[in-house]
């Protein structure tokens, strides 16, 4: 593996730039239930419920069987026409939210219904919500379906499990031979976790009728939206702003959606931040006020509850809340506290979801300037009220063991929250490509896992992990019926009907060939350019198959064009790019040709046909390397992608790192030079360096490096300084230290150039 195809697992950032009647009153036989019928006078369907429909509400489709998989389901062989359906109501009124579903569920496709006192022999079906003659399983959200002729009969044991059983029959209605159908079943039925979610993207936020459409048919109760409120995004920059009518509005509709369901969902901003943006005091009556006002208040209204994030920029803490306070634990707790006090006083269910900047633990180790078992230990004195994030062990957990959420749950003295931040796909980034299945869900977790936890929500809960999120449900619901295989075919097919699956298969194996490739331009990947072109085509082709089907639902619920087919298209168009470069074609042929030698150069830093030296961001040892670049063109900042490496400030693990190298011929005729690539962080004061070689000292001082580009300083080597082996440190000697964050110095390359 290259230096740069090595540095590409661990990138950051943005990847190298080189570029949806009438009939019988039942139906006995399944026959033809696949097949496709286009009659669609009123211009509704673009084909067969069965297949799919460029609708996202007709979705779940029909697939033989209820998921989340029941307890104890039994499918009998008897379909009964929607044409004329009773709708029987005991202690529910008509305009219940969760009826409007089922309602909606008949008339969307092509069914009649009428609420009555009881069914007739005119009725082809009638449906009774809250027969008193069922006994309903005891267990929280649980419920009971029966039929029997042409009656099918529905009953919770509480509000939500009438919503569930409302949410299983809907997915036994379909379209069978132009007729709206619903088939028989028998079901009693709960779940093993009482809360199930997801962690939603901006994007999921737009349409709060979509998202709550989603949650009931999948069975979710639970949603944080954490601080991604589509549309408003010049709050992102300063959370003081008041909130635009944006914002309010978008708070209000979700409220309106969600809150009568009974649904917890959860609303915020981020609070955190250095230079642009401005960081919390959490002493300051006016940073108080703001929160309250502007984030608790609006999103409380809405029956909604607050999110909080305190995680990756945490630190540095504002100097009065040390001044007060004396750590950022305690300055949490304040705040955390004050808000949740405040906020109950009018709205006691309120509820606090706080992501801590310690949100991992034990196995990966923590470098924040302050004590992880402190900060902790104060969380675990916050309201019981105030939940608590924790993304497992690692910061991208994988296997999770009793004793790792043991560690977790004596510190904030509560179930955690799990923060997925992976769910063990073979794709760069954790990508899922539709049809994967999610076998970390087996493999990952021990029995009574989710016991243990208060809920498990995924990070990245969009509709492009759609079928992700399906098979999470299945596992939340009833784990024990969990397969990996099983579940994401069938979350597909209800997603975008039969038809598409085996296409979007087929799409994964294609998108499967980048695999080694994304996300960044390497010399490998143009090497093979002609393969990945071959891989393009392909999917092209296979992307003109779903036209032919239900493309606009499929594109809604799998995003498999806007977003995995326009990544590779993009990808691949680099790669052609980057083949015809001149500077490109100058280097291909060497077996060391790597993205930092283009960079190199392209600065005119380093000549591929001289005896100059090449050190790479991953020669260094100490420090950390990743994949950077930002781009700001209002403050004339273009730094583009690059492979780096770095140093932060005193006490943190990565404030020293040393490379060797060897002179081809020693002692040397002459004098040379050290020419370095770099760039300054974005604090006013410049990042303090020392350079060293072997023992002599370089440079020590604010670094002479700008932070609008990538540029190169010259420095002069005597020959008596240098040995026939050498080391060169770059020490980060600010005082104060912070991990992954400023005062810190960025380093592209380093050559060594014979005079």
């Amino acid at each position: 593996m290259s230096k740069f195809e090595r540095l590409s697992t661990i990138g950051l950032f943005a990847g190298f730039v080189f570029f949806l009647f009438v009939g019988h009153t039942t139906r006995d036989s399944p026959a033809n239930a696949f097949q496709r019928d286009t009659k669609d006078p009123a211009g509704v369907l673009d084909n067969s419920i069965m297949g799919g429909a460029d609708n996202p509400y007709m979705m779940p489709y029909y697939t033989g069987r209820v998921l989340p998989s029941p307890q104890k389901a039994e499918y009998k062989d008897k379909y009964l026409s929607l044409s004329k359906t009773a709708i029987v109501l005991n202690g529910i009124h008509s305009n219940d939210p969760r009826l409007k579903y089922l309602l909606q569920r008949i008339a969307l496709y092509g069914g009649k219904y009428e609420i009555v006192k009881l069914g007739g022999t005119a009725h082809t079906c009638v449906i009774t919500i809250n027969d008193a003659a069922l006994a309903p399983p005891k267990n929280p959200q649980g419920y009971i379906i029966q039929s029997n002729g042409k009656n099918i009969s529905l009953k919770a044991s509480d509000f939500q499990g009438l919503l569930w059983a409302i949410s299983s029959l809907n997915q036994m209605i379909f379209v069978m031979d132009g007729e709206p159908v619903v088939r028989s079943l028998d079901v009693i039925d709960w779940p093993e976790s009482l809360h199930r979610g997801f962690l939603a993207q901006a994007e999921i936020s737009k349409d709060p009728e979509v998202i709550a459409h989603f949650m009931v048919a999948y069975k979710w109760n639970w949603v944080d939206f954490r601080g991604q409120i589509a549309g408003d995004k010049k709050h992102y920059n300063d959370w003081r702003l008041p909130r635009s009518s944006i914002f309010l509005n978008r708070v209000k509709e979700i409220g309106e959606r969600l809150t009568p369901l009974g649904f917890m969902w959860y609303a915020g901003a981020r609070f955190l931040g250095y230079d642009q943006i401005p960081q919390i005091n959490c002493s300051s009556e006016a940073d108080f006020d703001i929160i309250y006002n502007n984030f608790a208040l609006p999103i409380a209204k809405a029956g909604g509850h607050l999110s909080v994030q305190f995680d990756d920029t945490r630190f540095p803490v504002h100097p009065d809340d040390l001044h007060k306070f004396g750590s950022a634990a305690k300055a949490d707790y304040y705040l955390l506290t004050k808000l949740y006090e405040k906020l109950s006083s009018d709205y006691p269910e309120i509820r606090i979801a706080f992501t801590p900047p310690f949100y991992w633990g034990p196995v990966s180790p923590s470098h924040y300037p302050e004590s992880r078992d402190d900060y902790l230990n104060m969380t675990g004195k916050l309201p019981v009220a105030i939940d608590v994030y924790w993304t497992g062990p690692r910061v991208r957990s994988d296997i999770v063991t009793k004793a790792d959420v043991r560690w977790e749950i004596d510190r904030i003295n509560r179930k955690p929250l799990i923060f997925q931040n992976a769910i063990g796909t073979p794709h760069d980034f954790d990508y899922h490509y539709m049809t994967d299945p999610l076998y970390s869900l087996k493999n990952w977790y021990y029995k009574g896992y989710l016991k243990d936890i208060k809920a498990y929500l995924l990070n990245g809960g969009d509709f492009n992990k759609s079928g992700a999120l399906v098979s999470i449900a299945e596992w939340v619901w009833n784990p024990k019926k969990f397969e990996p295989e099983a579940i994401i075919k069938d979350a597909v097919m209800k997603l975008v009907g039969p038809e598409a699956y085996p296409v979007l298969k087929n799409m994964n194996s294609e998108l499967s060939r980048f695999d080694t490739y994304l996300p960044y331009v390497t010399f490998r990947a143009i090497r093979n350019a002609s393969a990945l072109n071959d891989a393009l085509n392909n999917l092209e082709s296979l992307n003109e198959s779903l036209k032919k089907i239900n493309y606009k639902s499929i594109e809604f619920w799998t995003a498999a064009d806007r977003s995995h087919l326009q990544r590779v298209r993009r990808f691949v168009n680099k790669v052609n790019g980057a083949s015809q470069d001149p500077i490109v074609r100058r280097i291909i042929g060497r077996k060391d040709a790597s993205v930092t030698m283009y960079f190199a150069v392209k600065d005119g830093a380093f000549d591929p046909d001289g005896k100059d030296l090449l050190i790479e961001p991953d020669d260094f040892t100490g420090g950390g390397v990743l994949i950077y670049g930002y781009s700001n063109a209002a403050a004339g900042i273009l730094l583009e992608d690059r492979p780096t490496a770095y140093v932060t400030g005193k006490g943190t693990p990565t404030s020293e790192m040393s490379t060797t190298f060897e002179l081809n011929t020693f002692p040397p005729s002459g004098d040379y030079q050290l020419i370095l690539s770099g760039a300054d962080d974005f604090l006013k004061e410049k990042c303090p360096i020392r350079i060293t070689l072997n023992t002599k000292v370089l440079f020590e001082g604010p670094n002479p490096f700008s932070n609008k580009t990538w540029n190169t300083r010259i420095f002069e080597l005597s020959a008596d300084k240098l040995e026939r082996n050498n080391v060169l440190t770059i020490t980060n000697i600010s005082p104060n230290g912070n991990v992954e964050a400023p005062p810190i110095f960025l380093l592209n390359y380093v050559v060594l150039h014979e005079k």
